[in-house]
């Protein structure tokens, strides 16, 4: 696992996240949800692990106890988890949504290489850190008024 994953880990047991949304899985998930349940001070805090991508590797061993030292709940997000009428019938409210411009969608994108300092940023409420693995200058960006790159 490189440094830079290491780092993220240290950052998240540093200021304690919710959420884990990972597009990795394989050996990096393996290595890295042990060290961030453990390192976690308040265990009984629920931590939602949403199973997003395996870009490491499509596979991982799970240790039981981990399912018993923390309050974690493993989620897998993808087509499988929501039916094609379920997404087909949110579409249009989708759409009047982004359309009216009541969900607003304002991510800060920082470089993956800059986690330390994206743990460490303030937002405005609903605002939110978005980490990227290669430059924010070269992310596309789309809004309701700017139509995507």
């Amino acid at each position: 696992m490189g440094r830079g994953y290491l780092r993220c880990v240290q950052c998240c047991t540093a200021r304690p996240q919710l959420v884990v949304v990972d597009y990795l899985w394989g050996h990096v998930t393996q290595q890295a949800m042990p060290a961030l349940l453990t390192a976690r001070t308040d265990r009984a805090k629920a931590l939602a692990w949403i199973q997003i991508g395996s870009m490491a590797g499509p596979d991982i061993s799970l240790p039981s106890y981990l399912l018993r030292a923390a309050n974690l709940n493993i989620l897998g997000s993808g087509q499988g988890s929501v039916t094609t009428a379920g997404i087909v019938a949110e579409l249009p409210s989708l759409a009047e949504q982004i359309v009216a411009g009541t969900l607003a969608v304002d991510p800060l994108v920082m470089p993956l290489s800059q986690v330390e300092q994206a743990w460490n940023t303030p937002t405005a409420p609903g605002r939110l850190i978005v980490l990227m693995p290669r430059r924010p200058d070269t992310a596309r960006r789309c809004s309701p008024t700017t139509p995507p790159a």
